[in-house]
């Protein structure tokens, strides 16, 4: 049985992002600058795959709010910095060679979820109401590929994403609603909404 009760306890109590390989599972915390690490099947703590505070505040990473990996690189948004920081998955040190430097000039000032088909990152703005892409090879914002209908679709205040590769979700923290969006025509997908989460 998975028990992931006992993470304010562990001091992961400012839970901002989530990424799993299916055996582990990486939980950001906003307030604490750290990535803590469970056992998946248990919810047991594995201290060894933490990615430490001191690790992630020695590379300025101050405000971790959204994780993705490729299983070697871990990508980490930070809404204070507006960067894409990267870690080695196996050793848990920054790349500064892997690091996305320039959410700033896109205008991408306010970071969070962010998810990748291993070719493009989409990145959500929360204060833009927006899906920005970049390029992972190059590192550079690729303005074709950027989602915008967020707002026009009541998608307001977007938190964190994922993506099957065709249709990317889009968390809202005020509507308690999963919004859903075409990857390739970046059109909305209503049909593909999740409106239930605030049901009991």
């Amino acid at each position: 049985e998975r028990d992931l009760s006992s993470m304010a306890e562990q001091g992961n109590v400012h839970p901002s992002g989530i990424w799993s390989n299916g055996k582990t599972l990486w939980i950001a915390d906003i307030a604490d600058d750290m990535i803590y690490a469970y056992d998946s099947n248990t919810g047991l703590r594995l201290e060894n795959l933490d990615f430490e505070s001191s690790t992630l505040q020695a590379a300025r990473n101050g405000s971790p709010t959204g994780i993705w990996s490729n299983g070697f690189t871990m990508y980490v948004t930070d809404d204070i910095d507006d960067k894409i920081y990267a870690y080695d998955m196996n050793v848990q040190i920054n790349i500064r060679a892997l690091e996305i430097n320039s959410l700033g000039d896109a205008g991408n000032n306010w970071p969070r979820g962010l998810w990748s088909n291993g070719t493009t990152m989409w990145v959500v703005d929360w204060e833009d109401d927006k899906l920005y892409a970049y390029d992972l090879a190059t590192k550079q914002h690729d303005p074709s590929k950027d989602i915008e209908p967020l707002k026009a679709a009541g998608n307001e205040d977007p938190s964190s994403i994922w993506s099957d590769g065709t249709i990317v979700w889009v968390s809202d923290w005020e509507d308690d609603k999963v919004y859903a969006y075409d990857l390739a025509s970046k059109a909305r997908a209503p049909e593909r909404d999740f409106d239930s989460l605030s049901s009991t």
